[in-house]
């Protein structure tokens, strides 16, 4: 005869939040592994695992999962539904939310802390100095635009953690810099914000293939080995 239990009574399994195979960060076994610790901090007898574990998992992703058999363990039902998504291709969709993913600067600190999980994630076996050159290539890659945050991540030679923190230090630093330099100018002067953005603010240009935003020692088709050149001209007769 079941024991008497409510579900009610369960904290920890309802903190999780729902497995979906599209989205999550994680493979499904790292979820079960994660579902059977919470299971057991809130003391759910075997009868009702199956269903508890379904209650956690996305109708999206459940659907797909086999019908359990009359009797059947939850570790035998868990494999089954593990084999129907398998670690390697919950890897696989992990690369491609890392390779896709971008920085919102409305919520900086958020996006890199993300990016730099899912690195993690994406580049799980590979040695710690391999892992650490690939992720500040993806950082550079997204603040190509701004010179300052890839100048810092370029000469960054600490750990990818740290990287993050300061990283993120250096950006509000930056933000606070600019409001203060706004404050100022709208105090001494008729010129907006913007305009003195765009006027007063020194521009740099590089050297080497003479686009605006960045010097020549940082340019990156010189990194790449490209000639020397004006590729801005080149660029606009493309067009």
């Amino acid at each position: 005869m079941a024991e008497k239990f409510s579900f009610k009574d369960c904290r920890f399994i309802f903190d999780m939040t729902k497995f979906c195979h599209k989205t999550a960060a994680y493979s499904l076994e790292d979820f079960v592994n994660q579902f059977v610790e919470n299971a057991e901090l809130d003391q759910i007898p075997e009868v009702y695992l199956i269903r508890a574990f379904k209650a956690r998992v996305d109708l999206e992703t459940s659907q797909h999962f086999p019908t359990a058999l009359k009797n059947e363990s939850f570790k035998d039902y868990a494999e089954r539904c593990i084999e129907v998504f398998p670690t390697s291709a919950s890897h696989d969709l992990i690369t491609t939310q890392y390779l896709s993913a971008s920085i919102d600067y409305s919520k900086f600190a958020e996006s890199i802390r993300d990016l730099h999980k899912l690195s993690i994630k994406a580049y799980k076996g590979l040695p710690d100095f391999q892992a650490q050159f690939a992720f500040k290539l993806r950082l550079k890659e997204l603040l190509v635009k701004d010179n300052d945050l890839w100048s810092f991540v370029r000469d960054y030679s600490k750990q990818n953690h740290l990287l993050v923190e300061d990283l993120i230090l250096r950006h509000s630093e930056n933000v606070a810099r600019n409001k203060l330099l706004h404050r100022y100018n709208g105090k001494n002067s008729d010129t907006t914000p913007s305009s003195y953005h765009s006027s007063n603010v020194i521009k740099i240009k590089c050297n080497h293939c003479q686009f605006n935003g960045h010097l020549e020692e940082d340019c990156r088709r010189k990194q790449e080995g490209k000639p020397k050149g004006d590729y801005t001209k080149k660029i606009f007769n493309q067009l």
